[in-house]
Parts: C-alpha cells; sequence; structure tokens
C-alpha cells in the first residue's frame, strides 16, 4: 500500500484515495470449464470501527475501466456494487460495507485450438478402426495406437485443467467418455478379428446370426458325387464323364482303383468348398458387425460431443 493524503470535506466526509494491489482468493467451480464464468466478490469494510464511527458508502455505481489491462485468459462481464449493513449478535451497532461483484468468464479460443479440436480429431481415428480391413492385420495395432495417443494427451491436458476435487470439469468428462469409447473399440476389434477367422475352424455360422446380419447364404455342396465338375487351372472337368470314359476303357481289375482315385478327389474337392464357404460366412458375418460398430460408434462419439460440448455450456445457469 503506498502512502497517500486523506481529504477531509466540510460536512465530516473523509475520502481516502490510496493506490494499491489487492491480491484476493476466489472460490472457482470449474464444472463447465473451458466454458465456466466466475464470480468473485471483493468486500471492504472495517473491523474496528462500527457503522457510527466510520459509515462506508459507494460513491459510484459504475467502475472505472480507462485504465483497465485486458487479460488473455479471462473476459471482464460486469461488475456490480452493492452497500450492506449487516448487524452482528454481539453488538447493536451497524457495520457497513460496500462489496463488489466482479463476473468474469474464461476466453476459450486457447481451449478449443489446443485441446478439444485435437481431442475430436483423435476420436474420429476411433472409428477409422471399424473401417480398416480385417486381411491388413493392422486394425488392434491401430486401436492400441490411439490409445496410446489419448493417454499422452490427456496427461498434457492435465497440466492446464485446474487442480481441485470439488467439481469434475466438463473436459475432464468428455475425455474420459472418449477413452472409454476407445477402450471398448479394441475389445469388439478383437471380437471382429475373431469372428473374421474363425472359418477354418469349419463351424457354421449360426441360422439366427445370419438372419439378424442378414449374411447370404452361400453355395451349397452337391449331394450327388458323380455330377461334380472339379475346376482346376480354368479347366472344368465333369467327374461323371470322367469316370465313364475310365471304366469303359479300363479292365474291371483297375476299374475300382480309378473309383477310389476319382472318390478320394471328390471328398477333397468337397472339404475345399464347405472351407471356403465357412471362411466366406464368417467373413460376411465380421463385415456386416464392422459396419454396425462404425455406425454405433459414429452415434455415441457425436452424440457426446454435442451433450458435453454444446448442451451442456449452452445449459449453465449464470
Amino acid at each position: 500500500m503506498m502512502p497517500a493524503k486523506a481529504m477531509v470535506s466540510s460536512t465530516g466526509d473523509v475520502f481516502w484515495p490510496v493506490p494499491t494491489k489487492l491480491l484476493s482468493s476466489c472460490k472457482f467451480d470449474v464444472t463447465y470449464f473451458p466454458f465456466d464464468d466466475q464470480f468473485c466478490k471483493l468486500k471492504f469494510g472495517s473491523w474496528t470501527y462500527d457503522g457510527f464511527q466510520v459509515d462506508m458508502i459507494n460513491r459510484t455505481t459504475q467502475v472505472d475501466l480507462s485504465n483497465y489491462v485486458e487479460s488473455g485468459e479471462w473476459e471482464l462481464i460486469g461488475i456490480e456494487i452493492e452497500r450492506n449493513v449487516v448487524f452482528y449478535g454481539c453488538c447493536d451497532e451497524p457495520y457497513p460495507d460496500v462489496t463488489f461483484r466482479i463476473h468474469i468468464r474464461r476466453r476459450t479460443l486457447y481451449y478449443l485450438y489446443n485441446v478439444i479440436f485435437p481431442c475430436i480429431m483423435m476420436s474420429t481415428l476411433t472409428l477409422l478402426v471399424f473401417r480398416l480391413p480385417p486381411e491388413s492385420g493392422e486394425k488392434v495395432t491401430m486401436g492400441i495406437t490411439v490409445l496410446l495417443a489419448f493417454s499422452v494427451f490427456m496427461l498434457s491436458v492435465a497440466e492446464r485443467l485446474p487442480e481441485t476435487s470439488e467439481f469434475i470439469p466438463l473436459l475432464s468428462v468428455y475425455l474420459t467418455v472418449v477413452m472409454a469409447m476407445t477402450s471398448v473399440s479394441v475389445i469388439m476389434t478383437v471380437i471382429v478379428l475373431n469372428l473374421h477367422y474363425r472359418g477354418p475352424k469349419q463351424q457354421a455360422v449360426p441360422r439366427w446370426l445370419k438372419s439378424l446380419l442378414r449374411v447370404s447364404e452361400s453355395k451349397k455342396l452337391s449331394n450327388d458325387r458323380i455330377g461334380v465338375k472339379i475346376e482346376r487351372n480354368g479347366l472344368t472337368i465333369p467327374v461323371d464323364g470322367l469316370a465313364r470314359e475310365l471304366t469303359d476303357e479300363l479292365p474291371e481289375s483297375r476299374q475300382d482303383r480309378v473309383l477310389d482315385a476319382l472318390n478320394r478327389i471328390i471328398d477333397r474337392y468337397e472339404k475345399d468348398e464347405f472351407r471356403e464357404m465357412m471362411e466366406d460366412e464368417w467373413r460376411q458375418v465380421a463385415v456386416s458387425v464392422d459396419c454396425i460398430l462404425f455406425w454405433l460408434f459414429l452415434f455415441f462419439t457425436l452424440l457426446s460431443t454435442v451433450i458435453i460440448l454444446i448442451i451442456a455450456p449452452l445449459s449453465k445457469p449464470i
């Protein structure tokens, strides 16, 4: 506090224009951080003299802001001045005070470009996991990479967030929701890969799953073993015609051996055809599940972004 002289008028009023710097504490509600408004009160009164000895009044209803220096982090919305008279239980004398109610609003441009927009762009990478073909072998790798990127990003954001346990900022809630969705996407990706590579186990797709996902039926194996056609090197060989020609030209002693060899060829062909049919059906199931998960995650990503980052800040009480 700098020394200054008091000005005394003939009416007994004393005006003491002392220049000083005041350091005050203010309780912040960071629930809507970084879209928060804060209200701070500065109360000026006397603890020593009562109202009969020193009466405090506000000389004006407006605050002189001609020398106010704007802050890059806060925007000054308004200042209200109010004179109060308090009676304490110990004394009958009044104790007047002048209270300044300061309304400030956090500037969000810094947090939009450095926190919110990068977070939204990283959340879109979670959706791309479901558009990546399983044959690439990078679905799980991409999901884990996005999850690790969110973890590192969360550490950098935590340094910018206010350190308090009384309120949970909206930004922390949004980051937690997005990280949870990314973790679930990795789990869903493992399930999709399991469905995609289940075909070689020669396990048929359940009928209820086919009807639910609208999986098209693959071509069924022929029951007529003699009418099977084998495709090799671009040539189609009808086995029934080949069997008749061989049985007509070969002696009876070798016909049984030829027919056994043809049956083994047919069995092998049917196994290959059955395996390809199972693999094709399970691939269709995996593609359908991937598509469903993509739209589900897109919906929940948009929903969480709109609710947490748009609707909640707009509906905050002032």
